[in-house]
């Protein structure tokens, strides 16, 4: 009687793009140099886009035509120029699309609290 295929199936590096069978269910790289690298330049980057996040979090409610009002449009303006040009060095780079990492949060249900406080 064959063994049943328990082997899980491969997955994209979320640094590198490379194939890898995962060593456990939450695994995202292929080598610890992908994770550290992956860490590193998202801190990097998290560093410019956390306080515009939050300034359009806090004023995506505010009345027209007032000082909040501006600051969302303007936040919303550079998170979407933050994105694109974001995207476009990570392919211009060859990196795994962040839809992946992404898709693989939302179907681990991992919420941002979740992951905080662990």
């Amino acid at each position: 009687m064959p063994a049943a295929n328990n082997a899980a199936p491969a997955r994209s590096c979320a640094e590198c793009g490379s194939l890898f069978v995962p060593g456990r269910e939450t695994a995202r790289f292929c080598a610890e140099a992908c994770r550290k690298a992956w860490g590193n330049r998202n801190t990097g980057r998290g560093g410019s886009v956390v306080p515009i996040l939050q300034a359009w979090g806090m004023t995506r409610h505010a009345k027209p035509g007032t000082r909040e009002a501006e600051i969302n449009r303007y936040a919303r303006r550079e998170l979407t120029d933050m994105a694109r040009t974001l995207n476009g060095e990570d392919k211009a780079a060859g990196r795994a699309s962040v839809l992946d990492y992404v898709g693989a949060l939302m179907d681990a249900r991992v919420m941002f609290v979740d992951r905080k406080r662990s």
